[in-house]
């Protein structure tokens, strides 16, 4: 028998507005993946230099990595 493999990520911006909030859910749900689409109401490509790093520091933080960029 062979063992699937399967990776689980979710878009953040639709459990919360707030960064803090889709992380702290998602690694409730052992998420470990996040599609950045929006941070803090705000779309990905917006998001300045020291906001795009404090959302690396804080993924980094909550185990929990970037898995792909939404589409605005």
């Amino acid at each position: 028998m062979t063992e699937a493999r399967f990776t689980l990520s979710a878009f953040g911006d639709e459990i919360a507005v707030k960064l803090h909030d889709q992380l702290a859910v998602l690694a409730e749900l052992k998420v470990g993946f996040l599609e950045l689409r929006t941070a803090w109401g705000k779309n990905v490509l917006e998001l300045d230099d020291d906001e795009a790093h404090k959302v690396a520091s804080l993924c980094a933080g909550a185990g929990i990595a970037v898995s792909t960029i939404g589409s605005p």
